[in-house]
């Protein structure tokens, strides 16, 4: 102790004393008391089995202190030799203690062989105040500190490599190793330096020079080392490997691929060529080259091709026997064949939208009556190309027909279902509408019915829409009067053959009817009511896609009904006289419309596609 009058922070601790100097000196003079403490050196087991300290009768009492929280001073668990020098440290304090009591006793007698002129009254403690002076010392120890923060105060050159004077690891390349001599390096530093010296002579410490060989090298497992784990490193560093690998692996295939590419992009454009090559040889040999077809006493020949609209926006036909023109519609404009020369004229624009339907009279031979979408009837000369007159609707126009008995009239059908009557007498609009409440889809057809009609004896005309078909007749005053046919649909086009009396129906397919269906049927009257008396049925195939419209072809000695068959992509032709297919000819484009004209020795049949107009001719070998 530096001060023998008081008993000091530092050679205890952080430790509060409960009682003075005096108490301590008068407890040492009580006898009884003196020789109980003085027997004991460092400690004293208490009845409840916890452990005091005990320094010159300070008790402390460690039942509320951990182990790991004494000071270095106070922890019995210490090893051996750090536990025997505080020991040798403790007996030096008590000898220090000792001299100081034989000093007090020696100070107390001269006084009582000298007492003063008044007797010193020294007041004897009470007991309780003696057991007081036996007070527990709180030992504030400091909190310990955490393993990485040790570490990081501990870090120093002697934990670094001598020969890199980087940190070791406890894993990969650079761990802990150490040499007989007990110097610490870095595996993969040691080892390289013994492989700088070539012959065994030369292998050294690096630090004392000792000499050293592969085989010293040791693997060093110690905890209170510090060491940098880097095996978290190690392991990215590996992946990283696998990972640099794969990725020059499909930098190599990309490559590879990439080489492909291009070969194969060469090659498409070559065999693009060739097809486009070929595409020309086969449209020059298909226009030269004159396509014949023989069934019964019949040949169809191949006469022209027509390219009309490279858009494909090709629709409707309409033939002109005065004059011998076949009207061809491209959208909004007209193209004109003229068959005595074969030749065709440039388009024409006379709508302002698609056109629907087109039709001529033989009373007005020179004009073409046409409907379209931009809600206008428009009457135009044929062989000028002149516009006559338009007058403007309501609504879309889907068809029109002229009328056979009253050589002025005309009727139009529209979107909403209703059919309207034009006079062209009258210029400014129609003269009549006949509304369908019941049904309001689009009539698709139109066809007027002649006075030689055993049904409509005055002329009337017959309306397909798409869901239903209606027969109207004229009655006096210009009245027209009808009703429904009870024929099932959707329908898809009407036609009306005047030298047989006979309506051609064309059905789509139903869930009740799964196949495309041409009914062929007479006009027939039963208590003025009109109905279709079944003649044929023909099938065309389960699907179509497109509003195709078949045609007749009056033969000398058979009438034809030449249809369509999408399922099949051919033109297909049934005669009425025997019920049977007569042939079938195979189209490359889908068919849009069907027309035949001519005469008996000389029939035409025109197939429209959505670019092309195909032209056939039809002789009769028996004539």
């Amino acid at each position: 102790m530096e001060d023998d009058d008081d008993y000091s922070d530092s050679n205890y601790g952080d430790i509060y004393v409960g009682s003075n100097y005096l108490g301590e000196l008068y407890e040492r003079l009580t006898a009884d008391e003196n020789a109980s403490m003085s027997d004991d050196d460092s400690s004293e087991a208490g009845s409840d089995g916890d452990l005091y300290v005990m320094y010159d009768d300070i008790m402390v009492d460690d039942s509320d202190i951990d182990d790991d929280d004494l000071t270095p001073e106070y922890n019995t668990t210490q090893p051996p030799d750090e536990a025997s020098s505080q020991s040798d440290d403790m007996l030096a304090s008590s000898d220090d203690d000792d001299e100081r009591l034989s000093e007090a006793s020696t100070v107390i007698n001269q006084d009582q062989d000298h007492p003063s002129d008044a007797d010193v009254e020294v007041d004897q403690p009470d007991e309780e105040v003696i057991e007081q002076s036996q007070k527990r010392i709180k030992l504030d120890v400091p909190e310990p500190q955490s393993a990485q923060a040790i570490a990081d105060e501990t870090i120093g050159e002697d934990h670094r490599c001598p020969i890199c004077l980087e940190l070791w690891s406890n894993s990969g390349e650079h761990r802990l190793c150490s040499l007989r001599c007990g110097h610490l390096f870095g595996l993969k530093c040691i080892e390289q330096w013994f492989n700088i010296a070539q012959n065994a002579t030369g292998r050294k410490c690096p630090e004392c020079n000792t000499k050293a060989s592969k085989k010293d090298i040791r693997i060093l497992y110690a905890k209170n080392l510090v060491c940098v784990d880097t095996s978290e490193i190690e392991k990215l560093k590996e992946e990283l490997k696998v990972m640099t690998t794969k990725k020059d692996s499909a930098e190599m295939l990309l490559k590879q691929y990439k080489s492909k590419e291009t070969l194969y992009e060469q090659q498409l454009s070559s065999l693009r060529r060739r097809i486009q090559d070929l595409e020309q040889k086969v449209k020059i040999i298909s226009e030269n080259n004159t396509f014949s077809m023989k069934y019964d006493n019949a040949v169809l020949k191949r006469n022209k091709v027509f390219d009309i609209c490279n858009a494909g926006t090709c629709r409707v036909m309409a033939y002109n026997q005065w004059h011998k023109i076949l009207v061809v519609s491209a959208k909004n404009a007209i193209s004109r064949i003229f068959m005595e020369t074969s030749s065709a004229s440039t388009s024409s624009i006379i709508h302002d939208a698609v056109i629907r339907d087109m039709a001529f009279q033989e009373q007005h031979p020179d004009m073409l009556l046409s409907v379209g979408f931009d809600k206008k009837v428009k009457l135009t000369d044929i062989k000028s190309n002149i516009l006559v007159h338009s007058y403007q609707a309501e609504s879309n126009l889907w068809s029109c027909c002229w009328s056979n008995y009253s050589y002025q009239t005309f009727f139009v059908g529209d979107v909403r279902g209703a059919v309207t009557e034009y006079d062209i007498r009258y210029l400014q609009s129609g003269v009549s509408t006949k509304e369908n409440t019941q049904d309001r889809t689009p009539v698709v057809s139109l066809a007027s019915v002649p006075t030689t009609s055993q049904a409509l004896r005055a002329g009337g005309y017959l309306a397909c829409q798409l869901n239903s078909c209606y027969a109207y007749g004229c009655k006096e005053g210009n009245r027209y009067v009808g009703n429904k046919i009870d024929v099932e649909g959707p329908f898809t086009s009407l036609q009306y053959n005047e030298r047989d009396n006979h309506v051609l129906l064309s059905s789509r397919a139903s869930t009740k009817h799964p196949l495309i269906r041409h009914i062929v049927c007479t006009i027939e009257k039963s208590e003025d009511k009109i109905y279709f008396n079944k003649v044929h049925l023909f099938n065309a195939g389960s699907s179509q896609k497109l509003l195709s419209r078949p045609c007749y072809m009056n033969l000398q000695n058979d009438t034809m009904v030449v249809a369509y068959n999408e399922s099949l992509s051919s033109v297909v032709a049934w005669s009425i006289t025997s019920g049977q297919q007569t042939y079938s000819l195979p189209m490359s484009e889908p068919v849009l419309d069907v027309c035949s004209f001519g005469n008996d020795a000389n029939m035409y049949q025109a197939i429209l596609t959505s670019k092309k107009l195909h032209l056939y001719n039809h002789k009769d070998t028996s004539i």
